[in-house]
Protein backbone atom coordinates (compact mmCIF):
# COMPACT_ATOMS: atom_id res chain seq x y z
CA UNK A 1 0.00 0.00 0.00
CA UNK A 2 2.88 2.30 1.09
CA UNK A 3 4.29 2.63 -2.89
CA UNK A 4 1.00 3.03 -4.07
CA UNK A 5 1.00 5.88 -2.00
CA UNK A 6 4.40 7.13 -2.88
CA UNK A 7 3.48 6.78 -6.44
CA UNK A 8 -0.05 8.87 -5.91
CA UNK A 9 2.37 11.36 -4.11
CA UNK A 10 5.27 11.08 -6.89
CA UNK A 11 2.22 11.94 -9.50
CA UNK A 12 0.69 14.73 -7.54
CA UNK A 13 4.07 16.50 -7.42
CA UNK A 14 4.66 15.83 -10.98
CA UNK A 15 1.57 17.67 -11.92
CA UNK A 16 2.10 21.17 -10.39
CA UNK A 17 3.52 23.55 -12.25
CA UNK A 18 6.21 25.91 -10.81
CA UNK A 19 5.10 28.78 -12.72
CA UNK A 20 1.77 28.50 -11.32
CA UNK A 21 2.28 28.43 -7.87
CA UNK A 22 5.11 31.07 -8.01
CA UNK A 23 1.99 32.96 -9.98
CA UNK A 24 -0.21 32.08 -6.96
CA UNK A 25 1.87 33.06 -4.40
CA UNK A 26 2.04 36.57 -5.63
CA UNK A 27 -1.48 37.06 -5.69
CA UNK A 28 -1.60 35.68 -2.25
CA UNK A 29 1.14 38.04 -1.16
CA UNK A 30 -1.38 40.71 -2.48
CA UNK A 31 -4.06 39.29 -0.50
CA UNK A 32 -2.26 39.53 2.78
CA UNK A 33 -0.83 43.22 1.96
CA UNK A 34 -4.68 44.19 1.92
CA UNK A 35 -5.30 41.94 5.08
CA UNK A 36 -2.64 44.31 6.99
CA UNK A 37 -3.36 47.54 5.78
CA UNK A 38 -7.21 46.86 6.76
CA UNK A 39 -6.09 45.74 9.74
CA UNK A 40 -8.41 42.53 8.92
CA UNK A 41 -7.92 39.73 11.47
CA UNK A 42 -9.43 36.58 9.10
CA UNK A 43 -6.96 34.96 6.29
CA UNK A 44 -8.39 34.60 3.48
CA UNK A 45 -8.73 30.74 3.62
CA UNK A 46 -9.87 31.28 7.39
CA UNK A 47 -13.19 32.81 5.87
CA UNK A 48 -16.15 29.58 6.54
CA UNK A 49 -18.97 30.94 4.49
CA UNK A 50 -19.76 31.81 0.78
CA UNK A 51 -21.49 35.40 1.69
CA UNK A 52 -18.24 36.53 3.87
CA UNK A 53 -15.40 35.54 1.25
CA UNK A 54 -17.83 37.23 -1.47
CA UNK A 55 -17.70 40.80 0.23
CA UNK A 56 -14.02 40.17 1.73
CA UNK A 57 -13.01 39.08 -2.48
CA UNK A 58 -15.02 42.36 -3.81
CA UNK A 59 -13.47 44.77 -1.63
CA UNK A 60 -10.57 43.30 -2.41
CA UNK A 61 -10.59 43.55 -5.95
CA UNK A 62 -11.82 47.09 -5.60
CA UNK A 63 -8.98 48.32 -3.59
CA UNK A 64 -6.14 46.27 -5.61
CA UNK A 65 -3.06 48.27 -7.01
CA UNK A 66 0.36 47.75 -7.57
CA UNK A 67 2.48 48.57 -4.44
CA UNK A 68 2.88 51.87 -5.63
CA UNK A 69 -0.57 52.44 -5.98
CA UNK A 70 -0.95 52.45 -10.08
CA UNK A 71 -3.37 50.19 -11.71
CA UNK A 72 -3.14 46.72 -12.71
CA UNK A 73 -3.88 45.81 -16.41
CA UNK A 74 -6.60 44.06 -16.94
CA UNK A 75 -5.13 40.60 -17.65
CA UNK A 76 -3.40 41.13 -14.65
CA UNK A 77 -6.58 40.86 -12.69
CA UNK A 78 -8.21 38.57 -14.10
CA UNK A 79 -5.05 36.58 -13.47
CA UNK A 80 -5.46 37.62 -10.01
CA UNK A 81 -8.81 35.85 -9.25
CA UNK A 82 -8.09 32.73 -11.56
CA UNK A 83 -4.88 32.40 -9.21
CA UNK A 84 -7.39 32.93 -6.04
CA UNK A 85 -9.63 30.64 -7.29
CA UNK A 86 -6.83 28.15 -7.89
CA UNK A 87 -5.82 28.37 -4.40
CA UNK A 88 -9.17 28.32 -2.61
CA UNK A 89 -10.34 25.33 -4.21
CA UNK A 90 -8.04 23.44 -2.13
CA UNK A 91 -7.43 25.96 0.82
CA UNK A 92 -10.13 27.35 2.52
CA UNK A 93 -12.24 26.79 5.67
CA UNK A 94 -15.51 26.28 3.48
CA UNK A 95 -17.37 22.91 3.86
CA UNK A 96 -16.99 21.39 0.53
CA UNK A 97 -14.39 23.50 -1.33
CA UNK A 98 -15.08 27.00 -3.19
CA UNK A 99 -15.62 28.00 -6.78
CA UNK A 100 -15.32 31.91 -6.78
CA UNK A 101 -16.35 32.23 -10.57
CA UNK A 102 -19.80 30.46 -9.73
CA UNK A 103 -21.75 33.96 -10.05
CA UNK A 104 -24.86 32.43 -7.83
CA UNK A 105 -22.35 32.03 -4.87
CA UNK A 106 -20.00 35.37 -5.62
CA UNK A 107 -22.13 37.62 -7.59
CA UNK A 108 -20.99 41.06 -5.49
CA UNK A 109 -17.24 39.68 -6.52
CA UNK A 110 -17.98 38.82 -9.94
CA UNK A 111 -19.83 42.02 -10.60
CA UNK A 112 -17.05 43.80 -8.95
CA UNK A 113 -14.19 42.20 -11.03
CA UNK A 114 -16.02 42.86 -13.92
CA UNK A 115 -16.99 46.12 -13.05
CA UNK A 116 -13.05 47.18 -12.26
CA UNK A 117 -12.10 45.47 -15.79
CA UNK A 118 -14.10 47.64 -17.56
CA UNK A 119 -13.14 50.59 -15.58
CA UNK A 120 -9.14 49.36 -16.38
CA UNK A 121 -9.86 49.14 -20.16
CA UNK A 122 -11.64 51.66 -20.42
CA UNK A 123 -8.89 53.80 -18.61
CA UNK A 124 -6.36 52.45 -20.92
CA UNK A 125 -4.87 49.16 -19.17
CA UNK A 126 -6.31 46.96 -21.42
CA UNK A 127 -4.24 44.70 -24.12
CA UNK A 128 -2.71 47.65 -26.11
CA UNK A 129 -0.07 44.52 -27.76
CA UNK A 130 -2.78 43.34 -30.31
CA UNK A 131 -2.04 43.09 -33.54
CA UNK A 132 -3.05 45.32 -36.26
CA UNK A 133 -4.84 43.54 -39.56
CA UNK A 134 -2.93 43.62 -42.52
CA UNK A 135 -3.24 46.61 -44.83
CA UNK A 136 -4.02 45.80 -48.59
CA UNK A 137 -0.53 46.93 -50.00
CA UNK A 138 1.09 44.67 -47.34
CA UNK A 139 -0.93 41.28 -48.50
CA UNK A 140 0.44 42.41 -51.78
CA UNK A 141 3.95 43.02 -51.15
CA UNK A 142 3.94 39.08 -49.51
CA UNK A 143 2.35 37.75 -52.20
CA UNK A 144 5.06 39.01 -54.78
CA UNK A 145 7.94 37.92 -52.41
CA UNK A 146 9.53 34.81 -53.51
CA UNK A 147 8.78 32.83 -50.34
CA UNK A 148 5.50 32.98 -51.35
CA UNK A 149 5.87 32.05 -55.31
CA UNK A 150 3.91 29.93 -57.36
CA UNK A 151 7.40 28.35 -59.07
CA UNK A 152 7.61 25.70 -56.58
CA UNK A 153 5.43 23.17 -54.16
CA UNK A 154 6.69 24.42 -50.92
CA UNK A 155 6.60 27.90 -51.90
CA UNK A 156 2.65 27.24 -53.72
CA UNK A 157 2.00 25.71 -50.05
CA UNK A 158 2.67 28.64 -48.46
CA UNK A 159 0.80 30.74 -50.56
CA UNK A 160 -2.29 28.88 -49.95
CA UNK A 161 -1.85 28.79 -46.08
CA UNK A 162 -1.66 32.45 -46.10
CA UNK A 163 -4.29 32.84 -48.25
CA UNK A 164 -6.73 30.67 -46.66
CA UNK A 165 -5.18 32.39 -42.81
CA UNK A 166 -6.36 36.15 -44.45
CA UNK A 167 -9.40 34.72 -46.15
CA UNK A 168 -11.07 32.93 -43.59
CA UNK A 169 -9.82 34.88 -40.80
CA UNK A 170 -7.60 31.64 -39.76
CA UNK A 171 -4.97 31.96 -36.70
CA UNK A 172 -2.36 29.93 -35.37
CA UNK A 173 -3.38 26.89 -35.01
CA UNK A 174 -6.62 26.54 -37.30
CA UNK A 175 -4.52 26.84 -40.27
CA UNK A 176 -2.65 23.80 -38.84
CA UNK A 177 -5.32 21.51 -38.49
CA UNK A 178 -6.92 22.43 -41.58
CA UNK A 179 -7.43 19.13 -43.75
CA UNK A 180 -8.15 18.68 -47.45
CA UNK A 181 -11.26 17.43 -46.40
CA UNK A 182 -12.15 20.79 -44.60
CA UNK A 183 -11.71 23.08 -48.18
CA UNK A 184 -15.09 22.54 -50.61
CA UNK A 185 -14.28 22.82 -53.67
CA UNK A 186 -17.42 25.16 -55.56
CA UNK A 187 -18.95 25.96 -59.15
CA UNK A 188 -17.93 29.54 -60.37
CA UNK A 189 -21.74 31.53 -60.29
Amino acid sequence: MSTDLEEVRHFTNLSQVTNTDKNTEKWLWHVDRYRKEQNIKKKLNEIDNNEELDTYLSLFVAWLKKKDGTSFKVESMHNCYAALSRHLRENTAIQGGVRIWDRYNFPKALRCLNGKMRSLQNGGFGNTDQSSALTSDEIASCLNHDFLSINNNESLIRRVFFWLSILCGLRGGDTYNLQYRDIKRRQRW
